[in-house]
């Protein structure tokens, strides 16, 4: 994320979330294909790649039919570095920043006329504290009051990411690719949140203190397949992959609201104790068929189709303290579990010509969609099946190179 951090309209925040041209919804692909681990974990997966393993981002602001009509702003694309000289090769590295952080990588590949062998592995430990004021008036028609609210507190994560793979060559046109990835991550986020109330003669009237300590558990896998056929003709391929991937994210919040008096110490009330947990599990599915053709010198036709099955899994659960009975109770109007499956079939159909310095691109993509959602405490069902088509059109101009 910290490279992503350096690209134009790109932005990283402290707890890793990106953002296109102020968007959060962006996919990410990594080279040129979507990641079910960047969609259910994407910033442990980001935190993971070491910057010398990415040979450079393409951020798609204008993406054809080809692509999923997800991302609003656009794509963003790693493009790794792919060894190709022959025999075996390997880097390594090691960093350390300010404030303890610390990452280090192993890349190692083998080449042979028949087959390329490779595997990473990367590690990151990332310590992160942020510091925070916001003051805040509220005018109303008869009154007005002030907050004024500071906060500290700290992050922490360590990741570990393995990737292996191998590419064989099983004829001079025809590639099989098989590939494997998987992390496991762990993260503490302590904060401290102190509240100040004031009346609109500006008289401190109320304090509060709010502590709460999060640890998170996530663990991503990913499996992939993929066959390339190349044709005598330069350009025109067929590809065609499958990929099933899976994350697991586990998060244990413990919350206290602590009552004060005017001097900031504590007060006789008891304070408020919760506890919650957060236990999350995305799935993806997916096979897709993708043709290119040249059509003369400046032209290209692209189809395809694909299917898409996808499978969340939201289990939240909260308990708060009971003095009365001097135990935690289960807090049912929060308890929450949450169920949503989907499957999508598509087709596309692209074509693209360059006249100089324009160029043109249009395209449709048709969609069926089957989509259910399940509230498991209320029993509730929603389902959402669509059949729609997604045209799209893109003139540009290239003044220069």
């Amino acid at each position: 994320d910290d490279v992503l951090n350096t690209i134009p309209s790109v932005e990283v925040d402290l707890d890793g979330n990106v953002s296109l041209r102020g968007n959060a919804y962006v996919p990410i692909f990594i080279d040129g294909k979507p990641s079910g681990l960047t969609g259910g974990g994407r910033s442990a997966v980001l935190d993971a790649i070491p910057a010398s393993s990415i040979q450079s981002i393409e951020v798609i602001t204008n993406p054809s039919a080809r692509f999923d009509p997800d991302g609003v702003s656009g794509i963003i694309n790693i493009v790794t570095k792919k060894n190709k000289k022959p025999g075996l090769n390997g880097t390594a590295s090691v960093g350390i920043g300010t404030r303890d952080k610390y990452n280090g990588s192993l890349t190692l590949n083998y080449r042979s006329s028949k087959f390329n062998v490779y595997g990473t592995y990367s590690n990151r430990i990332d310590n992160r504290w942020r510091e925070g004021e916001t003051d805040r008036t509220t005018f109303f028609a008869d009154t007005t009051f002030r907050l004024l609210q500071t906060e500290e507190g700290s992050r922490y994560r360590m990741n570990n990411l393995l990737q292996i793979g191998t590419d064989i060559y099983l004829t001079s046109r025809v590639t099989l690719g098989l590939s494997a990835n998987g992390s496991i991550t762990e993260g503490e986020r302590p904060e401290t949140i102190q509240f100040s109330y004031f009346d609109d003669n500006s008289t401190l009237t109320e304090r509060l203190s709010r502590t709460s300590r999060e640890v998170e558990d996530e663990t991503n896998l990913e499996g992939d397949v993929t066959l390339r056929k190349k044709f005598e003709k330069a350009g025109q391929q067929l590809d065609f992959r499958a990929s099933h991937s899976r994350n697991d994210e586990l998060e244990d919040s413990d919350l206290s609201l602590i009552y004060l008096d005017l001097n900031g110490q504590t007060f006789g009330q008891d304070n408020d104790l919760q506890r919650t947990v957060a236990d999350e599990r995305f799935e993806l599915s997916r096979f897709q068929l993708d043709y290119t053709m040249p059509l003369g010198e400046q032209g290209k036709l692209e189809t395809g189709a694909l299917a898409n099955f996808r499978n969340i899994d939201n289990d939240f659960s909260s308990v708060s303290y009971d003095y009365s009975v001097e135990d935690f109770l289960s807090d049912d109007s929060l308890n929450n579990r949450f169920i949503y499956d989907e499957q999508i079939f598509a087709a596309y159909l692209t074509y693209g010509h360059t006249f100089g310095k324009l160029s043109l691109q249009a395209g449709v993509r048709a969609e069926q969609a089957l989509t259910e959602s399940y509230l498991v405490e209320t029993g509730e069902r929603f389902e959402n099946d669509y059949f729609n088509f997604f045209p799209s059109g893109f003139l540009t101009y290239k003044p220069t190179d």
